[in-house]
């Protein structure tokens, strides 16, 4: 019944490359290389807005279908609508992260970029221990002994605002080290984490319409909106923090900003956390002897306050004995990531990038592992990239992106959008932003005039070479 809790808003971009992997898109790149700025060839940039949607699963799917089969069937009343499948994974791994990048800019000054960012994110992972039996939620008979595993379940809204500073460390006539970092100020608007933190058995009982539950030991902790099954966005922040990005990068055979044989980066993100202190609450129930509980209470559990009350009646005998405390802190997603790249021709580019998570915290919003290979064709007007990613190192996605201009589209794993398969999880991502439209190059019309008084004062005195026709 736990389970089916933390699971039950899963629903909904990884890391949404045509955004942060093009150097004319660097008012988004900083937010995952603070240093991406200095790559850029333009002098400054103004994101207008950017916004992506990401979900991916192993545990729940739809057969034969893609994201926009599933919406013309889920759409028609006419054609059935596409039953989720459960499998058997071995360990459950659930990931949803959406996001929007409101008004946010840089501008370079010599050897130093300055920057402001603000954005709203939400974000869900689950993750399990070993899970060795197909446990299908909307089928759960009478007289069979099943498993719920170990797990952590965690969700977050919430906004940040950010500044951005970096400088040129070192180099020389076509190599330099950049670094940069943006500090963020956080405000957490709600956040849940569950901690079911021993597997159990139960199983139904047809005759006398009970549950029986061999043990157990979960700890959690939610803010009031995400405890009710009615969703509303809360009027202040229930939680503050702070959080900071740090990242460098080297190029080697640079001619001028954007124009290099190779490029080098790595950064560590989202490093911080948000404490929660308004309308929140942590809860801990726990029991080593078997339970009994009634079928028809546990059906009547749509929300975490009516899994608490219940959860809390059935082990303490009182609704409201499970309680522990009125503040908790999640962390944000953080990630080590590694980034290389190596032009191959005029704006032709080959790049690989690795995102690995980095656990700072039990109660952390896990961030899904990534390594892609990024072929990419980049100019001022146009960019295309044709990512391949190893997702968590199981699963391979092909994504696309596109920019015209000031506009970027694309998706991380576009082939969930047409080609009908196992459907798991899907992505989709765009961007608005504004840049010098005219040619960053200086006036030259000065230049005939010097290269005449040059070429006087090397001739004076000497005899005059006339022109032949």
């Amino acid at each position: 019944m736990a389970f089916c809790v933390a699971l039950q808003n899963i629903s909904v971009a990884q890391e949404q490359i045509g955004l942060h992997f093009d150097n004319y898109a660097a008012s988004s790149g900083m937010l995952l290389n603070p240093a991406a700025t200095f790559a850029s060839p333009n002098p400054w940039e103004l994101n207008i807005v950017s916004a992506g949607l990401f979900a991916e699963n192993n545990y729940v799917y739809l057969d034969h279908q893609s994201v926009l089969s599933a919406l013309h069937a889920f759409s028609k009343s006419t054609i059935p609508d596409p039953q989720l499948i459960f499998s058997q994974p071995g360990k459950i791994k659930a990931y949803s992260l959406g996001f929007i990048q409101g008004p946010s800019a840089f501008i370079k000054f010599n050897h130093f970029t300055f920057g402001i960012f603000a954005d709203t994110r939400s974000a869900v992972s689950v993750l399990s221990s070993n899970f060795p039996f197909t446990l299908a939620l909307d089928s759960i008979a009478y007289g069979q002994l099943y498993q719920v595993p170990a797990f952590k379940a965690t969700m977050m809204n919430w906004s940040e605002l950010g500044f951005n500073i970096g400088t040129k460390l070192r180099g020389s006539d076509n190599t330099a080290l950049r670094g940069a970092i943006n500090v963020k100020f956080l405000g957490g608007w709600d956040g849940m984490y569950f901690l079911n933190n021993e597997s159990f058995d139960y199983s139904k009982l047809l005759h006398e319409q009970l549950v029986n539950l061999n043990h157990f030991n979960s700890s959690y902790a939610y803010t009031s909106n995400f405890g009710s099954n009615t969703f509303s966005l809360p009027n202040t922040f229930n939680g503050k923090g702070v959080g900071a990005d740090v990242g460098f990068i080297y190029t080697a055979g640079e001619k001028s900003p954007g124009n290099y044989v190779w490029k080098f980066g790595v950064s560590v993100v989202d490093i911080g956390r948000i404490h929660f202190i308004q309308n929140a609450g942590t809860y801990s129930i726990v029991s080593n002897t078997d339970l009994s509980a009634n079928i028809s209470d546990l059906q009547q559990i749509t929300s975490l306050n009516e899994f608490n009350a219940t959860g809390s009646k059935i082990v303490y005998g009182a609704t409201n004995s499970s309680q522990t405390g009125n503040q908790f802190t999640i962390g944000l997603p953080t990630a080590l990531t590694l980034q290389a790249e190596r032009s191959i021709g005029q704006r032709f580019f080959v790049g690989a990038v690795a995102v690995r998570r980095v656990v700072l915290s039990e109660t952390s919003i896990y961030r899904p592992n990534m390594v892609a290979l990024i072929p990419r064709y980049e100019s001022k007007w146009i960019s295309a990239a044709i990512p391949v990613e190893l997702f968590d190192y199981n699963d391979v996605h092909a994504g696309a992106s596109l920019r015209f201009g000031p506009l970027t589209i694309g998706s991380d794993n576009i082939l969930s959008w047409v080609m009908k398969g196992k459907l798991e999880g899907s992505d989709i991502y765009a961007g608005l932003r504004v840049f010098p439209f005219w040619s960053s190059k200086k006036n030259n019309s000065k230049k005939p005039k010097e290269n005449i008084k040059s070429y006087h004062s090397k001739n004076i005195g000497s005899k005059v070479i006339c022109p032949k026709f």
